[in-house]
């Protein structure tokens, strides 16, 4: 894992709704350890990339779960990457998604963190993109922390 002390978790859904801006996103997180969650993808999450223009090899780690699989197992992934070693120097993990329910998984990852034997504070933080009122709204109840209107104001607060 690259040495930084953030750790950026990116929805594939920022993917397929935000094409034209995904790659100068992606830019701006350049050196920073990337996870994709895939689990909004329908196919393979590599052959998604290559036809989009985004190599596998920029995120650290791709989590590809099908759309029928919890989201614990995502949560669960991510909270034991966490607890490894090689993620010593993490001490902020941010969520980047669309829906509610990636902002939910804060929470999530959070609980199991506290459940874990591990010793380092690390700050869990999501960030939901903005898509009208109601939208908004939905995102802050399900526990957005930071609320963005493009990719480049998300990348800012990372």
């Amino acid at each position: 894992m690259h040495r930084s002390d953030t750790l950026a978790v990116l929805s594939a859904s920022l993917l397929t709704d935000n094409r034209q801006g995904i790659s100068v996103f992606l830019d701006r997180l350049r050196g920073l350890p990337i996870v994709l969650d895939a689990r909004a993808l329908k196919g393979s999450a590599t052959g998604f990339l290559k036809t989009i223009g985004i190599e596998p090899n920029r995120f650290e780690r791709i989590l590809d779960f099908r759309n029928d699989e919890p989201k614990k197992e995502k949560c669960e992934a991510i909270a034991d990457m966490l607890v490894q070693p090689e993620a010593s120097a993490i001490r902020r993990v941010f969520l980047v998604g669309v829906g509610p329910d990636e902002m939910i998984s804060t929470g999530e990852i959070r609980n199991l963190l506290n459940g874990a034997e591990h010793k380092q504070e690390i700050e869990i933080a999501s960030i939901g993109m903005r898509a009208g009122i109601e939208h908004d709204i939905a995102l802050q109840r399900a526990g957005a922390d930071f609320l963005a209107a493009t990719l480049e104001e998300a990348a800012d607060l990372l």
